[in-house]
């Protein structure tokens, strides 16, 4: 089974970050360094990644995906009060 992704940020240089979830639902960065770089992908806890290199391109990206999930619009209090972990498991 693969794991789903989604692509935050791919550099000039070819280096992407994709945001992963793992099966048990927790989700990490994981960067793939350009080829020519020979350098091995790596993971990391999405806490850990913004707090790294702040205000880097692939940082702000995430911030930027995260922003999505916050409604444009109002959202009925009794939803808004309800965090991801009582919602979703």
């Amino acid at each position: 089974m693969s794991t789903p992704t989604l692509l935050i940020y791919a550099s000039s240089n070819g280096d992407q970050w994709h945001l992963e979830r793992a099966q048990d639902g927790r989700a990490f960065v994981r960067h793939v360094p350009n080829i020519s770089s020979g350098g091995t992908p790596s993971r990391i806890d999405p806490g850990a990644f913004l707090t790294h290199d702040r205000g880097s391109p692939q940082n702000d990206s995430l911030l930027r995906l995260i922003g999505t999930l916050v409604p444009l619009t109002d959202v009925p209090s009794e939803i808004s009060q309800v965090g991801p972990s009582k919602r979703y498991g």
